[in-house]
């Protein structure tokens, strides 16, 4: 399930991570075109590989800071035994100080990584598991003006959980062959609790909305070398889901002759069993010459809902010109699922907003979105330290569900801000493009410095059922990261150390307000034909991170400030109408955050 803290039901993001990133391994991030053995994706995989814990001795870590408390262990089992384990807690500072103090908007989450690794005659069995639980809540109290309407009291909570426990079994029938088989089950849970109450008693909102999805996980994949010149691989895999949603968002509170009466529309709760996705692959990789090798590959998937299929070719071939050089061309076909919740949406099929029984499932049919990748690459090693790539990439999505009437609506611009709202009467009509070119120059890490900068230029469009051609909603135009870091020795066992991030994007799209009507009728009214052309301010953030480090014989201790967003930049995030000012306001995200921590393994 999603690996983040604070997530939205159906997006795969989150601002914090519920996975430690000291816990990872050899972890890879692959765009355009990826392999056969991946699927269910259109735009890219982040493969997250948790490491085995250290098997000849124990160690632990304490962490304390502004941003939170965190300790962990691993080590071996027993004194001579090969089998070690690993696990490490974290839970926000600000989130206890909440707890003791009564602060507003306070973020609160904590979260657990374990795993333990049994190695066998023959290969290994791994146990490992996350979880995480998160949630925020906010009171607004708006005293600046007495008119109905205006003067309003707000209480939104939002929050998450998620986990995940699994087992891996790889056996080893040689020094060729091994199978790699995985059995998991994982939950996520999400919720929002919002109260609008005019402090007058004129009106009150209530919404109660509650997500579930369960997930139980099995797979297994075949790995052979044949000879020097082809390897093979093939897998399969079920996933089976149950999905629970439960929404109450239609409270009004209206005043009567009689008194206050509070009208309450049944809740609507979508409910489905055995959402049930197949999917195999079969992977080649053949060596034509030392320089030229080809990786290609199938992978079909099926699900059992609306019986919707997709069998996707993949290849991708390399040619190695010499020990600096290489090329890289591929293509893939990519097809991916909906949120469930979208293919159980209800269309009301009479006027009675209370009225829950009389409904058409109108989404249940949607396909799958799919899209043709393109890449082609080329690698070069400046010096043993220094690598520089770039790659030009082409995407053309099809099958995108949009709205069966003129619409901008568009599936592609889901977690665009505010602007998440599902919509019944879905059909596989719409198309979209993605085009551009990435370039990186890394520096790995030796004479105590390392930097990498990474470019993207890039352009986004889709279209709706209006045939309008538009931009997307996370069409920013360009990407800039830059890192790099510093070491500085400092007397016997220590060292200072500097760490630099710049980041720089075009800025957030926005459907822009109808001013006119919003003053008019005092809230939020949008031009939704001009959907995704306005732009926010430029992005910019600079983090940094000065710290001390000392390695002692058994104690090593780190003392460190890391700075986020250091020039305090205002970013915008949205624009939206103010009830007590009566005017159209600019929302902005996170300023300046200083983080001390200190921290000791032993």
């Amino acid at each position: 399930p999603n690996p983040n803290h604070f997530d939205y039901p159906g997006s795969r993001g989150g601002p914090i991570s519920m996975v430690n990133n000291n816990l990872l391994s050899q972890s890879d991030v692959l765009t355009s075109a990826f392999p056969a053995e991946y699927s269910n994706g259109i735009s890219g995989v982040f493969d997250l590989n948790l490491r085995n814990g250290n098997n000849e001795q124990r160690e632990y870590v304490a962490e304390v800071g502004l941003m939170g408390i965190e300790v962990g262990a691993e080590g071996p089992f027993s004194k001579d035994g090969k089998a070690s384990y690993l696990a490490n807690y974290r839970r926000s500072f600000l989130g206890l100080v909440d707890d003791l103090l009564w602060v507003d908007a306070l973020p609160h989450y904590q979260d657990l990584n374990l795993k333990m690794n049994f190695p066998t005659k023959k290969g290994k069995i791994s146990v490992f598991g996350l979880g995480g639980n998160s949630r925020i809540l906010e009171i607004a109290d708006d005293q600046i003006s007495s008119s109905p309407g205006n003067n309003r009291q707000i209480t939104n909570e939002t929050g998450a959980a998620t986990g995940v426990i699994g087992l891996k079994h790889v056996h080893f029938f040689g020094s060729k062959t091994r199978i790699i088989s995985d059995i998991s089950t994982s939950f996520n849970r999400s919720f929002q609790r919002y109260d609008s109450l005019v402090n007058d008693v004129t009106t009150r909102e209530l919404i109660s909305n509650t997500y579930r999805e369960d997930r139980l996980y099995i797979s297994s994949r075949l790995l052979s070398k044949i000879n020097a010149k082809n390897s093979i691989g093939a897998g399969i895999s079920v996933e089976d889901f149950f999905v629970d949603y439960l929404l109450q968002n239609e409270f009004e509170l209206f005043p009567g002759s009689d008194g206050d009466s509070l009208v309450i529309y049944p809740a609507t709760h979508l409910k489905r069993d055995h959402l049930i996705i197949f999917k195999s692959f079969v992977e080649w990789k053949y060596r034509f010459t030392n320089s030229l090798t080809l990786y290609s590959g199938l992978n079909y998937m099926h699900f059992f809902l609306n019986h919707s299929n997709a069998l996707e070719p993949r290849a991708n071939l390399r040619w190695r010109i010499n020990d600096k050089h290489s090329v890289s061309l591929g293509y893939g076909l990519h097809s991916q699922t909906h949120p469930f919740f979208h293919y159980l949406l209800r269309k009301n099929l009479t006027n009675n907003k209370r009225d829950r029984e009389n409904y058409e499932e109108t989404n249940i049919n949607l396909e799958f979105t799919k899209s043709h990748h393109f890449a082609l690459g080329y690698d070069v090693a400046i010096s043993e330290v220094l690598r520089f790539k770039t790659e030009l990439f082409l995407q053309l999505l099809y099958n995108v569900p949009v709205e069966d009437s003129s619409s901008y609506y568009s599936l592609l611009n889901l977690g665009a801000g505010s602007f998440n709202n599902a919509v019944d009467n879905l059909v596989n009509e719409g198309t979209g493009r993605n085009n551009g070119i990435e370039f990186t120059l890394e520096k790995f890490l030796s004479k105590g410095y390392y930097f990498l900068l990474t470019t993207s230029l890039l352009d986004s469009k889709y279209k709706g059922s209006d045939g309008v051609l538009r931009n997307t909603a996370f069409n920013s135009n360009f990407n800039v990261n830059a890192l790099f870091g510093y070491e500085l020795p400092f007397r016997e066992n220590g060292a200072f150390d500097l760490n630099l991030r710049i980041v720089t994007s075009g800025g957030r799209r926005i459907i822009p307000h109808d001013v006119e009507r919003t003053l008019e009728e005092k809230k939020d009214v949008y031009q939704y034909e001009n959907a995704w052309e306005p732009r926010l301010a430029n992005y910019f953030r600079m983090d940094a991170k000065a710290g001390y480090k000392y390695n002692g014989r058994k104690v090593r201790h780190e003392v460190a400030i890391d700075v986020t967003n250091l020039t305090n930049r205002q970013n915008e995030w949205e624009r939206i109408y103010n009830g007590g000012s009566e005017m159209i306001e600019m929302v902005y995200q996170q300023g300046i955050f200083p983080n001390i921590y200190y921290r000791i393994n032993f």
